[in-house]
């Protein structure tokens, strides 16, 4: 069996009710209460989550005249560590421990039980809780999700160098799905410990926000390196590059946790590990974070370019998702510059007719069209859906994409019939090749309805957004932003009176 810490080295793991602990800090600090004081104190044990053995300590700190209440916050916020560590102060409790280091001490009662049990089982569990424990301070101390262990361990496509994550939390059975024992025992473990909480769904997990910042602050400087990367390849392995139901949704979860690792390391990506950077990318770009998403791949391709120079496919690669990102906040010249360069540099050595370099003068085209260079962009779009038809076939997904890229095109330029053609054909062919739930068809649908609006067939268009909103939320699930923005147009639609100018959905 575990052997716990004694319930007098624990009890002041737990919360407080916001008015007890503004109490024990009065009594702590030694100060009579008083309305002037109240809310200054309300401040500061709500920063301390309202543990009662860290309110106790901030108390007895600021008794010894080292500050007042006025000023401990700012003086908490620069010197964490040495007051929740320092046994110098001493709360009105008579607790002869420190909050960093009663934590401490469950940390150690956990290690030496690893150590010194005889039970295979037992140790495994007791293992697996410190493990846990190396890679959480990294993510963000509320929704920690069980899913995210899952999901890194069912996630067969993302194989990264350099692994260090322990095989014993990712393990999985002959089928190929989760072998959740020891993460199952290692939180246990933990919750006995109350280091961490437990939602009442169980899909969630908590730490305290000082228990989480302990957790951080006892690492080495080499730890949380080492650390840190071992969590960057956990979160990497968990985002799979799909889009069904509630993928969407798992990623959303995830940019609490993104965000907390992206603030303690500043992504330490490297050239070994593109895949974990772009699954980042995708979760902050589908949340619409397009600054973090330009800081991430900017980063990137300093790193590409210095480790592989400039004209590598994958500093190619990352130039041009710079140059769509760009796109995507409106800098379309800033992303033409750049897109140009890429093409310039595909055509010289890959040739006219290569996917890559097809690929480059596709965007390119696509930056014309919302720069109203229409024309331009025709011309260019043409030619590739041209150079597609002839090399891979009328049928080809990339074919497809040029298609749908063309008609809106004509969209644009108000060459309403033409672009409607080309829309239904784009339709029919996907269905037959991809069916008629895959996404790439789905996404027509919404589009051929913005058309057919715009030729004033407005019943017609109304419909197939309703078609296009059931089979939308059928494969996406409900909660996937495209869903809210399809809602509202066709509420507008149905609500309108007049006709009015119908922008594509971007």
């Amino acid at each position: 069996m575990l052997r716990r810490l004694p319930v007098s080295q624990t009890q002041y793991i737990s919360e407080l009710e916001h008015n007890e602990a503004s109490a024990l800090l009065f009594k702590s600090a030694r100060l009579d209460v008083s309305e002037e004081y109240q809310e200054r104190a309300s401040r500061i044990v709500a920063e301390l989550g309202c543990l009662a053995l860290a309110v106790d300590q901030a108390g007895a700190y600021i008794a010894s005249g080292e500050c007042h209440l006025d000023d401990f916050l700012d003086t908490f916020n620069a010197h964490r560590q040495y007051l929740l560590q320092n046994e110098a102060y001493r709360g009105a409790s008579g607790n002869d421990r420190t909050v960093y280091t009663t934590m401490d001490l469950s940390y150690a009662a956990i290690a030496r039980q690893a150590d010194s049990t005889a039970n295979e089982v037992l140790r495994q569990g007791l293992k697996a809780a410190l493990q846990i424990l190396e890679v959480i301070p990294f993510f963000h101390n509320e929704g920690i999700l069980k899913d995210i262990f899952r999901s890194a361990a069912q996630n067969p496509k993302t194989r990264l160098k350099n692994d260090t994550i322990p095989l014993s939390l990712l393990s999985t059975r002959p089928d190929g799905s989760w072998e959740s024992q020891s993460f199952r025992q290692g939180i246990r473990t933990l919750l006995s410990f109350s280091l961490i909480g437990q939602e009442s769904s169980q899909r969630h997990f908590f730490m305290h926000r000082l228990v989480h910042l302990w957790a951080y602050d006892r690492l080495t400087a080499a730890e949380k390196d080492r650390f840190g990367n071992r969590t960057q390849h956990l979160l990497a392995k968990s985002i799979i590059w799909r889009i069904e139901a509630g993928d969407y949704a798992f990623r959303r979860d995830l940019l609490p946790h993104i965000a907390t690792f992206q603030r303690l390391t500043g992504f330490p990506t490297t050239t070994e590990d593109p895949t974990g950077m772009n699954g980042f990318a995708l979760a902050l770009i589908e949340a619409g974070r397009w600054k973090k998403v330009e800081e991430l791949r900017a980063q990137m391709l300093e790193i590409n370019r210095r480790a592989l120079g400039e004209e590598h496919p994958d500093t190619l690669k990352s130039i041009n998702n710079l140059a769509l990102t760009y796109s995507s906040q409106e800098r379309y010249k800033d992303a033409e510059a750049l897109q140009v360069r890429v093409l310039d540099i595909r055509k010289s050595t890959l040739g006219e007719e290569h996917p890559d370099t097809l690929k480059s003068i596709n965007d390119l085209a696509l930056t014309y069209d919302y720069q109203e260079r229409h024309e331009d962009a025709e011309a260019l779009l043409s030619r590739v859906l041209d150079t597609r038809k002839s090399t891979l076939g009328e049928e080809h997904p990339q074919t497809l994409d040029s298609t749908t890229e063309l008609y809106l095109t004509y969209y644009y330029q108000g060459r309403l019939e033409e672009a409607e053609a080309l829309a239904v054909l784009a339709l029919e062919t996907s269905k037959k090749v991809l069916g008629e739930e895959h996404p790439d068809t789905l996404i027509i649908l919404p589009y051929l309805a913005v058309i057919l609006k715009s030729r004033g067939r407005k019943e017609e268009a109304i419909a197939l957004l309703e078609k296009c909103l059931k089979l939308w939320e059928h494969v996406f699930g409900s909660e996937h932003p495209l869903k809210e923005l399809f809602s509202k147009v066709l509420k507008r639609w149905k609500d309108e009176d007049n006709e009015i100018s119908v922008q594509p959905f971007q």
